[in-house]
């Protein structure tokens, strides 16, 4: 439907993904205090989360360079 000119995709704007980014952190953080369990559960993901950052610009690479063929 893209090629075809029917479906025009946008991004949404810096401004919003932060207020979308801010809010969701404020609600899972939220969820994970419940008790000990989701607190441990939220740590290990926070955790998980942090680790993965820096791989994402290497995987945004090669999904970059895939579309060059």
């Amino acid at each position: 439907m893209r090629e075809e000119g029917k479906v025009k995709i946008l991004g949404f704007g810096e401004s919003l993904l932060r207020a979308f980014h801010k809010l969701s952190k404020e609600v899972v953080a939220e969820a994970g205090a419940v008790d000990d369990l989701t607190r441990r559960i939220y740590a290990s993901h926070q955790n998980f989360r942090e680790s993965i950052m820096d791989w994402s610009d290497v995987a945004e690479a090669f999904m970059n360079a895939r579309r060059l063929t």
